[in-house]
């Protein structure tokens, strides 16, 4: 059903195009390059999540700088944020902050949590924070000054399609699979991730990364209120 409702609509907008006027074309050849790029983005995280759940996959850790990870991943994303008025920031507490990571995971986990808080932030502000946690190894933090969410679907945020608002979800691009792929690769990276949310009040996500990847942290995937 999910990609059938952007493809069907892509052919009847393309089947349209020489039946109405020039001005109605550009109007129809915009909406199919939103569906053409929500199919791409569908394509793209459905291959995420087949590969975080592929049981034959397996992180390549190395040494990397966890602050660069983020400055290339908040690089891609601040124009989004700029967009829609949102004031992006940054808290770092250690550079570079090494750790033995998988980093093509990592840069996907950040994106995503980054990409989904300023998708679901009409106003506000989007802070990322990034430190080095005692007995852990690092944790990321991301937070947003959106609508929150609600108590009764936070225990689904990470299943595969789910969306809280399908409507916006839709208008912003987005597939129902980021959250599912971000706490798979999470785990695989032997991390864990939880949410804090009040409703009216944003939301912030913790993923916790291990100081040794063949020492994963205990527990996975938790969801509460603040």
């Amino acid at each position: 059903h999910e990609l059938k409702t952007p493809i069907a609509a892509l052919i009847g907008m393309l089947d349209l195009m020489d039946l109405v006027s020039e001005e109605k074309r550009q109007e129809l050849m915009e909406r199919a390059r939103r569906n053409a790029l929500s199919l791409a983005q569908m394509t793209e995280d459905l291959l995420g999540i087949a590969r975080a759940e592929d049981p034959d996959w397996r992180p390549n850790p190395v040494s990397l700088s966890v602050v660069e990870v983020v400055d290339e991943v908040i690089a891609s994303v601040e124009q989004s944020a700029e967009d829609k008025g949102l004031k992006l920031s940054v808290e770092i507490s250690e550079r570079p902050l090494q750790l033995e990571v998988d980093s093509t995971s990592l840069k996907t986990v950040v994106r995503n949590l980054v990409q989904n808080a300023i998708n679901y932030t009409p106003e506000g502000e989007v802070r990322v924070r990034v430190e080095r946690a005692p007995g852990i190894g690092a944790r990321i933090e991301v937070e947003d000054t959106g609508p929150g969410i609600d108590p009764e679907i936070l225990p689904r945020i990470f299943e595969r399609f789910f969306r809280g608002d399908p409507a916006h979800s839709r208008a912003t691009g987005g597939t129902g699979l980021g959250l599912s792929i971000v706490r798979n690769l999470v785990n695989r990276m032997g991390g864990r991730i939880a949410v804090d949310s009040r409703y009216g009040e944003g939301a912030l996500f913790r993923v916790e990364l291990p100081e040794q990847p063949m020492k994963p942290l205990p527990g996975s995937v938790s969801a509460g209120n603040r």
